[in-house]
């Protein structure tokens, strides 16, 4: 754990402290480093919600592009203060998001004989559950175990929708790739946390970014749930070939090209 040192925002409250010094590079955010990378899920989350909405793509598409900017303007706030309710707008958001996304895989490989609305019973269920429980015990562990799990419902719903639809399988691949790598330096920084401090303090000051490997797993894990939802919405139209022409848009979303009048969500 990183020593703490006080600044603008007073002591810390929060149940974790990472391993960026606090107040290092200025008194008014306590981890710079760990705050702006957050723009990695903002920037895109922004963008995305903009083309889905020209796009007149479903309000659950919207709804996660909504859910990225919020949890990465709720990591802001946590990073920067590092206080307690703060750690809360960065940690549930992410539960919330997660279920929206899960909601939107597991939606089209419902069988007829479940209906939409036990699906959305049962993920919305699962995250008021683990959030009562997490606000109860305050445990960061018991919360990383809950969204790992729900993480992993979404990795297996994603490995089938993809090979239904191979077309889409290189953006599958490419976001579990860059969430293994985020959750490799998550870890890295986690267990090795006064190696790095110790590294950190021999090496350049401009390089000493470099090191902030809680920092990249904001940049990992940030594009890759960008990419997911990229994967979603496109594995999403193509179950309507006969509406749409789609194509693919990294930085831009998916670029849709209508061929009648009637959206998808009223079909």
């Amino acid at each position: 754990m990183a020593p703490i040192s006080f600044g603008f925002w007073g002591e810390p409250t929060a149940t974790i402290d990472w391993c960026e010094n606090n107040y290092e590079v200025s008194f008014y955010v306590a981890e710079f480093w760990n705050t702006v990378t957050n723009l990695m899920m903002i920037v895109p989350g922004l963008c995305g919600a903009y083309f889905a909405w020209v796009d007149r793509l479903e309000l659950r598409f919207i709804t996660c592009y909504l859910g990225l900017i919020v949890v990465g303007i709720g990591s802001w706030c946590f990073h920067m203060t590092l206080l307690y309710k703060m750690q809360l707008l960065d940690e549930l958001p992410m539960l919330l998001t997660a279920s929206v996304i899960a909601f939107c895989l597991l939606d089209m490989l419902r069988p007829v004989t479940i209906r939409r609305t036990t699906l959305i019973f049962c993920l919305s269920a699962y995250s008021a559950f683990i959030i009562f429980i997490y606000l109860a015990i305050t445990t960061p562990v018991f919360f990383q175990v809950a969204f790992a799990v729900l993480y992993a419902v979404v990795t297996v719903a994603s490995y089938y929708v993809s090979k239904e639809q191979k077309h889409n399988k290189m953006l599958f691949l490419l976001s579990c790739g860059l969430f293994v790598f985020s959750f490799i330096v998550w870890n890295i920084d986690n267990i090795f946390c006064s190696g790095l401090t110790s590294l950190r303090e021999r090496m350049p000051v401009i390089l000493r970014p470099l090191t902030q490997f809680h920092g990249l797993w904001h940049l990992g894990t940030g594009f890759s749930s960008y990419v997911i939802i990229l994967f979603c919405i496109r594995a999403r139209l193509d179950q309507a070939k006969d509406l749409y022409y789609t194509k693919l848009c990294l930085w831009a979303g998916i670029c849709v090209r209508r061929k009648v009048a009637v959206p998808w969500s009223q079909r």
